[in-house]
């Protein structure tokens, strides 16, 4: 072994690694190299040496693997006494970890209690708290706009183009040499407004095609797609909300316990255009819920009843008789996606759904159970989520043989996967009140061959098709889709001459015009268009004529 107090420093070939868990035995400094060597003697014995050296008080010393004990020896010596431990005291700190994991996987609850409830504002401060102009560019008017009409494109287009408008809040890039630093932007209003653009533009395709493939957008620029400092308008929803996410341009989804929402729904309906809302902890206060006013709002509701890797936490506890109380609640017109997962409910629960006269937008329900995995990891029993159980495929034959076709039990048929994100079907929805003609109409009486033929004469289309009552006809100058509504007599005409067929209108040829018995003038057709027609029956039963 080598003297202990050297007046060199070692000079490797290649580099020294880092040493751990060991400490300079002479000043206890723990900035420590080292160094392992494989050499093998004049006899042919290959041995190894072992180096330590302390960077700051500069001891150096090495064992060889040749004499016995002294490796052992070294690491004796260079041992940190912070980290010795035996197996049985290790093992003793894994269980006590164990048992402090699961002791706050029992107390936890999700979301956390809102950061506002800890400091000194009161309600009525929070409503009203007011943003700094000095910070942020604010249009109180286009943001009304906004609140007032959250399903509107159009005033988040016109807040887009003002904010492109305004000059970049400018601050000072302070720094050791700060004089010669130059102003940077502090808030890129560009960039708010190009971010605002593309979702609105994501939007727009899935309402136009529910399998719209998000990379369009983002082949233009991923950068486009991120808020950066886009928060201020509604900063007051960070605090509320968990898992706050934007949507069409502003924050328009988050999750909290249902407690906090009943408080602060007012607020938080006042500062953000919310539409996508995630509630925890709603069973003792769902009839609060449902006659809360405000839930026209809501697009998509999410009630989850566990939490990913909390085997222990139980969110909401819903039964059928929760399900019951939302589905008789009139605010819910607007419903179009309603996540139950891991909820134990039965087939009652979903025939209250099928039942309700209030959920005629709901376009997807998706109630997966979700096993719960223990595993032995490296900190003893953990859970994992295993793969999702869809409990409503193996219900939807019973349904359907009770209440016929249930479109939000096709989500892979209209979505092109069994769970397409809330946004999709926000902006697509195909329940029995949307704008999907040819989903609606398989929920009405079909119509007979002679009704068609009449229909046929009346559009001037040698090429129609009609399932159940999906219109297909190919124009001259391109193809209908609409939706046969109703078949209701004319007040000056026998039903042996004409009845009045009014059609909802999916997609139309530009440029093509229908006189409109309701309203006596000629309409475009065009894309959520209605229009009643005159249809000669001269041709169809008298049966029909009477409405249907």
């Amino acid at each position: 072994m080598s003297d202990t107090e050297p007046t060199f420093e070692p000079r490797w070939d290649d580099a020294p690694h880092m040493v751990h868990r060991q400490r300079c035995p002479q000043c206890g400094c723990t900035t420590l190299v080292g160094k392992q060597f494989t050499l093998t003697t004049a006899e042919g014995i290959t041995y190894k040496l072992h180096e330590l050296y302390c960077t700051n008080c500069r001891l150096f010393e090495d064992a060889e693997t040749l004499v016995e004990g002294a490796y052992d020896a070294l690491l004796a010596r260079w041992e940190d006494p912070r980290v010795r431990t035996t197996t049985k005291e290790w093992i003793a700190e894994i269980d006590r970890g164990i048992a402090l994991r699961d002791k706050h996987e029992r107390e936890a609850r999700w979301p956390p209690d809102p950061h506002e409830l800890f400091s000194t504002e009161t309600r009525d401060e929070i409503a009203a708290s007011k943003l700094n102009d000095d910070e942020f560019p604010d249009n109180p008017g286009l943001i009304a706009a906004i609140l007032a009409a959250p399903d509107s494109d159009e005033p988040r287009h016109q807040y887009a183009s003002w904010m492109r408008a305004q000059p970049a809040k400018l601050i000072a890039n302070w720094g050791d040499d700060r004089a010669e630093r130059p102003m940077i932007p502090g808030i890129d209003t560009s960039r708010i407004a190009d971010f605002i653009d593309a979702q609105l533009e994501i939007a727009n395709g899935y309402r136009t095609n529910p399998t719209f493939d998000l990379d369009e957008v983002k082949r233009d620029g991923t950068r486009r797609l991120r808020p950066s400092d886009y928060e201020q308008p509604i900063r007051i929803m960070r605090n509320l909300f968990e898992r706050g996410r934007y949507t069409r341009g502003f924050t328009g989804a988050g999750a909290m316990q249902t407690h906090y929402f009943l408080m602060f729904s007012e607020e938080v309906f006042r500062r953000a255009p919310i539409q996508h809302l995630t509630l925890t902890y709603c069973k003792p206060r769902i009839s609060q819920l449902a006659a809360l006013p405000d839930m026209w709002r809501i697009r998509s509701l999410r009630l989850p009843e566990r939490n990913d890797k909390n085997k222990h936490m139980r969110l909401n506890e819903l039964t059928d008789h929760e399900i019951r109380v939302l589905a008789s609640s009139p605010h819910l017109g607007g419903l179009t996606y309603l996540d139950l997962e891991d909820a134990q409910l039965t087939p009652k629960a979903i025939d209250y759904l099928a039942l309700s006269p209030h959920l005629t937008s709901l376009s997807h329900v998706r109630l997966d159970h979700f096993p719960h995995i223990d595993y032995s990891g490296p900190f003893g029993i953990q859970t994992e989520k295993g793969i999702a159980i869809d409990v409503l495929a193996s219900w939807a034959d019973q349904l359907e043989a009770r209440h016929g076709v249930l479109p939000w039990l096709h989500a892979e048929e209209f979505y092109g996967t069994r769970t397409p994100h809330e946004e999709r079907v926000t902006e697509h929805p195909i329940g029995k009140g949307s704008f999907r003609p040819d989903v609606a109409a398989r929920t009405r009486p079909r119509l007979s061959t002679t009704m068609i033929d009449a229909i046929a004469g009346r559009i001037d289309s040698n090429r129609l098709t009609i399932r159940d009552r999906a219109l297909f006809a190919q124009l001259p100058s391109g193809r209908l889709v609409g939706t046969l509504e109703k078949v209701a007599k004319h007040s000056a005409m026998d039903t042996d001459v004409a009845v009045l067929v009014t059609l909802s209108v999916q997609q139309a040829p530009s440029g093509v015009e229908l006189f409109d018995q309701s309203t006596q003038k000629r309409v475009a057709l065009a894309s959520r268009a209605s229009v009643t027609l005159l249809v000669p029956t001269f041709l169809v039963s008298p049966g029909l004529g009477s409405g249907s």
